[in-house]
């Protein structure tokens, strides 16, 4: 008798006459989670998308796509907005509006370009008598700022000369920056004076030179973008707050890759093998003491929790954020063998999991765990070569429920990698792979634990219909010592019902019998001839507890 008491995925690397017990040689659009054949849900459609998208995401109950590779960095809710690279040559604040419309805005403040020019009539008047009082003459400079519209402040451009006059004389700036291209949702300019740099000596009063250094700046005024000129006459008892903005930066134009280190406030990025943070809570400011090089070119940039991931043209890194990145970023890199990152041409190739990174490597799906350890996740499913066959360098994927799926241009694949966290306690523990019939171009976990695909113009979220989509599996070789050839079936159904075959495993794989089953009782098969071996096959939408093969009704009705 051959006996099915649990019902396993498929393992690509091995022969079928070599197979594990209860493994299968065909496990296609079926659930195996609980050990038992189970159907999947039809997908259900969500929203249209573009036939030319190749990046979907998901906010709320709105649904965004793009027709770049664009990578999406979630903010915290109360910015209103999300971060993302690939839709332009630059990053990009998306601020959500009304009926999920996006604002864009490119991420960061430009430092104002130009020098302001400075003028004043005291200036020209030192050594005459009505100026050459009680009053002390002092050298001050002026620098302006970029202020958005969310009130992100830039860093100064360049400061003006240096100018002698007396406390509230009237001080001339002309020559103001204009406002720098409109992507950026530049708003006013703020104008900052620095505090006296001279002081007089008991020989009168010393004219200031360009050589002073201001200690300090503090601002005078804020000012509509596009103002050209401004009289300040405000005395020092009167300035406003200090410059603070003396070392920000925007990013990098060229960023890519983004996303988000939840719990610190911090984005990052990278560029070609440069990783990059903003400062916490300041998402347009990316200052150079925080930038870290990395000796190769670096392909993906994933985070989960605190934890940033980076994979490169050769070894793996790990960024553990909770300890800071203020003074020092140090990578972790505990791996002591090249494992490159192979992906190339999709956005979701490279996925942060609970326990780790998985990307795409020419040996299998890598995991890096947090502890810079490496694992194959497919190594005992597919050999190198095996894994070349599906064209690994186009894989996308996501990680969902316990299951990495992911998706080639030549075969889809779920691979069960968390069974014990999502599966029922009597539920297999065997790491499942199986296929599916959809090759979405783009597939992504959503916030609220849905799967999300985007295919034939429409998101679908899968297993998620009103119909049940009927599956395939196929049994490894089993045989009766060639003495005998299988007449009874019988198929524990739990509900449903199923369409059994009896497979031929010679070299003809020719279907011998078959038939609808609705019920858990034996069933009689006609004749089927003298084979070597069989295979089961199970089509349908039934739930089938575990399965029996006999060359005996008897057997199978009394004992079973």
């Amino acid at each position: 008798m051959a006996r099915f008491l649990e019902f396993h995925g498929i393992f690509p690397r091995i022969t079928e006459d070599n197979l594990p017990t209860n493994s299968a040689t065909v496990a296609n659009d079926v659930n195996l989670r609980s050990g038992r054949v189970e159907p999947w849900r039809e997908r259900l459609a969500l929203a249209e998308a573009p036939e030319s998208a190749l990046t979907m995401h998901q906010h709320g109950c709105c649904y965004y796509t793009w027709d770049t590779c664009v990578s999406v960095a979630e903010y915290l809710p109360d910015y209103n907005s999300m971060f993302l690279t690939g839709r332009r040559g630059y990053p990009e604040r998306a601020v959500f509006g009304d009926n999920c419309s996006l604002t864009y805005y490119r991420l960061g403040v430009p430092k104002p370009a130009g020098t302001p020019s400075v003028s004043s009539a005291s200036e020209n008047a030192i050594g005459r008598s009505e100026v050459n009082d009680q009053r002390t003459m002092t050298g001050r400079s002026y620098c302006v700022t970029y202020v958005n519209s969310f009130g992100e402040e830039s860093a100064p451009g360049n400061p003006s000369r240096v100018i002698s006059v007396c406390d509230g004389d009237t001080v001339v700036i002309t020559g103001l920056p204009s406002a720098p291209s409109s992507e950026y949702g530049v708003r006013y300019l703020r104008l900052y004076r620095s505090a006296s740099v001279m002081n007089s000596d008991s020989g009168g009063t010393k004219r200031a030179t360009e050589n002073d250094t201001p200690a300090s700046w503090f601002m005078i005024a804020e000012l509509p973008v596009g103002t050209e000129s401004y009289a300040d006459s405000t005395k020092e008892l009167d300035l406003g707050w200090a410059l603070q903005t003396d070392d920000y930066r925007e990013p990098p134009a060229d960023l890519r890759q983004m996303t988000y280190l939840r719990g610190t406030g911090v984005l990052a990025g990278v560029t070609t093998n440069m990783v990059h943070f903003s400062e916490p809570y300041q998402p347009w400011n990316w200052m150079r003491k925080s930038d870290l090089t990395l000796p190769y070119n670096i392909v993906h940039a994933v985070s989960f929790g605190a934890y940033l991931y980076v994979t490169t043209t050769a070894n793996p890194y790990v960024i553990d954020m909770t300890k800071g990145c203020q003074e020092q970023c140090t990578p972790v890199d505990d791996v002591n063998i090249s494992l490159p990152d192979i992906a190339c041409g999709y956005a979701h190739s490279a996925v942060a999991t609970p326990f780790g990174c998985v990307y795409v490597s020419k040996d299998g799906l890598a995991l890096i765990k947090p502890d810079a350890q490496v694992d194959l996740l497919t190594k005992a499913y597919f050999s190198t070569e095996d894994w070349a066959k599906i064209r690994p360098e186009t894989i996308r994927l996501t990680y969902w429920r316990g299951y990495i799926v992911f998706v080639s241009d030549k075969a889809s694949f779920m691979l069960e990698v968390d069974p014990s966290l999502y599966g029922d306690d009597t539920g297999a523990k065997a790491g499942n792979l199986t296929t599916f019939s959809d090759s979405p171009v783009d597939l992504i976990g959503s916030a609220n634990d849905e799967l999300l695909m985007m295919d034939s113009g429409f998101i679908w979220q899968w297993n998620a219909g009103n119909t049940w989509r009927r599956y395939h599996w196929e049994s490894r070789p089993f045989d009766f010592n060639s003495l005998s050839s299988p007449n009874s079936v019988k198929l524990i159904l739990r509900k449903g019902s199923t369409y059994f075959t009896i497979i031929s495993a010679d070299s003809d794989q020719q279907q011998l019998w078959g038939g609808v089953i609705t019920d858990s009782r034996p069933h009689r098969i006609g004749r089927l001839g003298r084979h070597w071996f069989y295979k089961l096959g199970l089509d349908g939408t039934g739930v089938v507890e575990s399965a029996y093969v006999n060359n005996s009704y008897g057997e199978l009705n009394g004992k079973v």
